[in-house]
């Protein structure tokens, strides 16, 4: 399976620090420190100990109290020092737990989505490309309710992967 771009490469590290209040029960703290190499890294945890919450601060959809997050010799975050790159900037892709595809958009302009920036001809080449190397360019002009849970979640990795990006992060 040939794919539009690669994966590049990078450490990831993390130092994070964040408390999330929820009501009726006591403050859950994530108080993490981590390096990861290139490569496929899995990280393992009961339900609740904070997976999730560890990939949004990474992704940037959530900032942490305290901490710094670097991928390769690019700093991501570092709390103390005011850096805090938008999401949209880090060039990672992040395909969540319940794929998070839009309803009302066909598997074509769900794919489509984060190549906004780019030109139409490539941006018609990336979609294809990748509706193509995941098998499912037969199901382009479907909605999301239209296909199955695999379809869907091929889709999804599909969308993800189109950008390039440097990471591709995955919520089970």
């Amino acid at each position: 399976m040939g794919f539009v771009g690669q994966i590049i490469p990078a450490a990831l590290a993390a130092r994070v620090r964040k408390t999330r209040r929820e009501q009726e029960r006591s403050p859950f703290v994530l108080d993490v420190q981590l390096e990861v190499p290139p490569g496929i890294t899995i990280l393992f945890g009961p339900s609740g100990s904070g997976k999730s919450t560890l990939l949004d601060c990474v992704a940037g959809l959530v900032r942490p109290d305290a901490g710094k997050i670097s991928l390769g010799e690019e700093v991501l975050l570092d709390v103390e020092q005011g850096v805090d790159v938008p999401a949209r900037q880090r060039k990672i892709a992040y395909v969540f737990q319940n794929l998070a595809l839009f309803p009302h958009m066909t598997a074509k302009q769900n794919v489509a989505y984060g190549l906004a920036d780019v030109h139409a001809p490539e941006r018609e080449q990336r979609v294809a490309a990748m509706l193509e190397a995941f098998r499912v360019e037969k199901l382009a002009a479907r909605r999301p309710g239209e296909l199955s849970g695999g379809e869907r979640q091929r889709v999804a990795l599909a969308r993800s992967l189109a950008t390039s990006p440097r990471v591709l992060l995955l919520d089970e």
